[in-house]
């Protein structure tokens, strides 16, 4: 038969085991795991190049933007009306300014 008393050991190291398990996944749940999380979404919402295709559009995109944000602006606007009103008018096209 088997002994009591060494059930009775095995089931308290077994219990020991299970509350330093608990504990241990409790903290990891608390603290740890939260933050990985949070490092891996910021990961995420960071756009990975896989080529030159890939950075040849993103530098064109950064510099369309670039672009825009100086046309849209006052500077932009003072530059590129002028030379709207003359495009309109014909003033850049050769064949009106032959005659």
């Amino acid at each position: 038969m088997v002994d009591v008393c060494v059930c009775s050991a095995k089931l308290k190291t077994a219990q020991t085991n299970l509350t330093a398990t608990e504990r241990d996944a409790s903290f990891l749940t608390d603290t740890q795991i939260p933050s990985l999380i949070r490092d891996v979404a910021s990961l995420q919402a960071v756009q990975v190049l896989r080529g030159d295709y890939d950075l040849k559009i993103t530098r064109q995109d950064y510099f369309t933007g670039n672009q825009n944000q100086v046309l849209f602006n006052d500077v932009g606007i003072s530059i590129v009306l002028p030379s709207m009103r003359v495009t309109l008018k014909g003033g850049l096209n050769p064949e009106n300014n032959m005659s």
